[in-house]
């Protein structure tokens, strides 16, 4: 029981000592955390972009940057604003020097200069108000300027045989462009080609259908991927309103047609669309149907000119002939015509015009020749031989004679000795029973 009351009354004389010891070590724990917390949240003067540091406009335009003095700068900071690389052409900057309100934005512009696609860098450096020395880079650019024209119609009326040329020209900042067409086919959304320009920046397709009717047609430039322009990218596509026609076979001749016999006959086809031709060039196939024992014949051109073929028929055989034209397009249409030609039966003459029923002395000349007129289906035939015969030793100056251009072929005649009536025939070649009787008279001559 002593030992227990001894224990007592030491720990009762100890406890203020532990006490003591403890409040101390607070206190140094209070005043390390104290210095602590004042490091920790010392506060500065920040000079701050706000926003993009880098603006793109377009070349003679403006862009807007914003800065701000923050946190433990003065209530008001001042600065200055350069221009310290350009190749816009001219760019300037303001205002300059400034004074901005503390953690208020301050907002300046850059004037760019007149030349597309360039770039340059804007240094803005605080003077005093806390941030003395601070700097922030600003990059300021120039949009690419993308001229994109066509160079060929952008209406086109083409047809099934023929091909056109489609063509687009890139210039990019005054000088032509590199970047490659892209030509498509926006009525059945397929690409056509893409065509990389020639050194004036010219890019050029030619294009052909086979089936009729109307397309959209378009040229885009292929803008780069990897670094994207907007410019490009916004640059408007160029567009062409395509018709396509169809191609048929039509008449340009007469359908049906009378002929003579052994005349050439001229017959004209035409393969067109309805306000285009198909290319010089292009075959048109001529061909004939015989009637019964029938000799008709084509010559001459198959291929067209101005869309137009002729041919030329010949038959000297009466009948009717059927002559075809025919394209050798397998997706024309209609792809032939056809002409009806008929020969009719000539109707060749041989008449009386002058020098009958002359009379003279025996065994002398006839005062006037005895002309004929030879003619076929009415008209006057040139170039036809006539012979000649006579009754009573009566004599032609010769045995023959051709008409001439009016079908008028003459002779002389010589009366034999004996008087009386002679008779005089003339018959033509092609033809004997074309006959021309002339009467003449011989008078006995008395001595």
């Amino acid at each position: 029981m002593t030992a227990d009351c001894n224990g007592c009354l030491l720990s009762h004389r100890s406890s203020p000592s532990v006490a003591r010891t403890f409040l101390r070590l607070a206190l140094s724990t209070l005043l390390l955390l104290g210095t602590l917390a004042s490091t920790a949240f010392a506060q500065t003067c920040d000079f701050v972009p706000i926003g993009a540091t880098t603006q793109t406009g377009v070349a003679g335009s403006s862009v807007g940057f914003v800065l701000q003095g923050q946190t433990a700068c003065a209530a008001t900071i001042t600065g200055t604003l350069a221009v310290t690389s350009d190749t816009t052409g001219g760019a300037t900057v303001g205002p300059t020097p400034f004074t901005a309100t503390l953690d208020t934005d301050f907002n300046f512009v850059v004037n760019l200069g007149s030349l597309p696609g360039g770039t340059g860098t804007i240094i803005a450096v605080c003077t005093s108000g806390g941030c003395t020395g601070a700097q922030i880079a600003y990059t300021f650019n120039t949009a690419n300027n993308y001229v994109y024209t066509p160079t060929t119609p952008t209406t086109i009326v083409s047809n099934v045989l023929s091909s056109f040329t489609i063509g687009t020209n890139l210039q990019r900042n005054g000088v032509p462009g590199t970047l490659s067409t892209v030509f498509t086919n926006v009525t059945l959304g397929s690409t056509i080609a893409t065509v990389a320009p020639n050194g004036a920046g010219t890019a050029t397709q030619t294009v052909g259908f086979t089936s009729a009717g109307a397309r959209l047609l378009r040229g885009t430039i292929s803008c780069p991927v990897l670094f994207a322009d907007p410019a490009c990218n916004a640059t408007a596509p160029v567009d062409y309103n395509v018709t396509v026609e169809a191609v048929g076979v039509t008449r340009v001749s007469p359908a049906a047609q009378p002929a003579t016999a052994g005349v050439p006959l001229t017959l004209t086809a035409r393969l067109a669309g309805t306000t285009t031709t198909a290319p010089d060039g292009s075959t048109l196939l001529w061909n004939v149907a015989q009637p019964p024992g029938g000799d008709g014949a084509m010559t001459g051109t198959t291929t067209t000119v101005g869309g137009n073929s002729s041919s030329t028929f010949t038959a000297t055989v009466p009948g009717t002939y059927t002559v075809t034209a025919q394209t050798t397009c397998t997706f024309c249409g209609p792809t032939s015509t056809t002409f009806t030609v008929t020969i009719a039966a000539v109707l060749r003459t041989l008449t009386v015009t002058s020098g009958n029923a002359q009379t003279a002395p025996t065994g002398s000349t006839l005062p006037a020749p005895l002309v004929a007129t030879a003619q076929d289906n009415g008209v006057n035939a040139p170039g036809i031989l006539v012979n000649w015969a006579a009754t009573g030793g009566a004599t032609p100056s010769a045995a023959s004679s051709l008409t001439n251009a009016a079908g008028q072929a003459s002779i002389n005649v010589t009366l034999g000795p004996t008087p009386g009536p002679v008779t005089v025939t003339g018959t033509r070649a092609d033809d004997g029973t074309a006959i021309a009787i002339f009467t003449v008279n011989g008078t006995l001559t008395r001595t």
